[in-house]
């Protein structure tokens, strides 16, 4: 079932315990850099698996977001009945997600939440749990550069833009292959540095959409039946230097970030795949999430946070979809275990 959804995602570099407000459901934002880039010294560094090189986990943004007109937020999807516990990263014993990336010493996360939540959705609308295409972020940097940059952008803006056939998207519907334009952690990186064949490449967008969510239980209940009818979304968080911190030394799939209070606005966006309610936690289970810091952080790059932390149900939701007949893909022969591959090399 097609749905129609709202919800803005922002994201500043990385995370910061204070920043500017930019409220992550204002529905008039673009991007406008600044000339500056503050780090905040107390953060500690991860290893990532674009470059190899640690990079500081606190950058952010001095100058964010200008107006910028986006379409109207779409209904919210009619609530059903779910399972207590559900996630895409272990649907009917298989992963629907694919490998978390690494954005690096950039302000992407917009981008990667973006090219996240499609690759999954390409994963369940082709039926093939081990399809997993690797489609180019930079791509969206490079190509379409009214979405965002590496001072931080906007995942719905880069769904939105993607689509259009205008010079806003490229002309062109849809992303690219990896292969075509790899990730370069720089948005200076020109349009015409992709592969010269890359426009029969594309993946085109069939439709997307965001809806705003205000952290209530109803909210959290339409969240779980976008997930569970349609497929993975992205969300916008507050990743503060505690959550950074905190995801760099717990790697178990059974931890999870637990409620720390409110906090104002959110900075970074994030592939929301699945949930499991639990009495036991003080509001009343916990969101299962797809990060961006590579997969030395979290386990595998993934990572579990208590309802209502962080502004994870108070950020509004971006969904896109997928035609499984517009995109002849080469039969997967052998599915390769990256993960587990690069896990084991560090």
């Amino acid at each position: 079932m097609k749905k129609k959804i709202a919800g803005i995602l922002v994201c500043t570099l990385l995370i910061a315990t204070a920043l500017p407000a930019v409220s992550s459901i204002n529905t008039n934002m673009s991007m406008q850099p600044s000339t500056e880039v503050a780090v905040d010294n107390e953060c500690s560094e991860i290893h990532g698996t674009h470059s190899g090189d640690s990079f500081p986990q606190c950058v952010v943004m001095n100058n964010q977001f200008l107006d910028l007109d986006l379409n109207s937020p779409s209904p919210k999807p009619i609530i059903i009945d779910t399972p207590d516990e559900f996630s895409w990263k272990n649907y009917n014993g298989q992963d629907w997600t694919t490998i978390a990336k690494n954005q690096g010493n950039c302000g992407s996360c917009w981008d990667f939440a973006a090219i996240g939540t499609f690759e999954s959705i390409i994963n369940i609308r082709e039926e093939g749990a081990i399809l997993d295409p690797d489609l180019s972020e930079q791509y969206v940097l490079s190509c379409i550069p009214k979405a965002g940059s590496c001072w931080g952008g906007n995942t719905y803006a880069a769904l939105l833009y993607m689509m259009e056939t205008s010079s806003e998207g490229n002309y062109h519907n849809g992303a690219i292959s990896e292969s075509c334009f790899p990730y370069q952690v720089n948005d200076d990186v020109p349009c015409s540095d992709k592969c010269p064949d890359w426009e029969n490449m594309l993946v085109p967008i069939l439709d997307c959409g965001q809806w705003p969510t205000y952290g209530s239980q109803e909210d959290r209940e339409a969240i779980k039946t976008q997930v569970f009818e349609s497929g993975p979304v992205a969300v916008g968080i507050m990743a503060t230097a505690e959550f950074s911190e905190w995801g760099s030394t717990h790697h178990s799939p059974d931890d999870y970030y637990a409620y720390p209070g409110p906090v104002d606005w959110t900075n970074h966006a994030v592939v929301l795949v699945g949930w499991k309610d639990d009495p036991s936690i003080g509001n009343g289970g916990y969101w299962i999430v797809k990060n961006s810091w590579s997969i030395f952080w979290g386990y595998e790059g993934f990572f579990n946070i208590e309802y209502g932390s962080l502004n994870i149900d108070n950020s509004g939701v971006v969904w896109v979809d997928y035609d499984p007949d517009s995109v002849h893909w080469a039969p997967v022969a052998v599915q390769v275990d990256y993960t587990l591959e690069m896990l084991n090399k560090k």
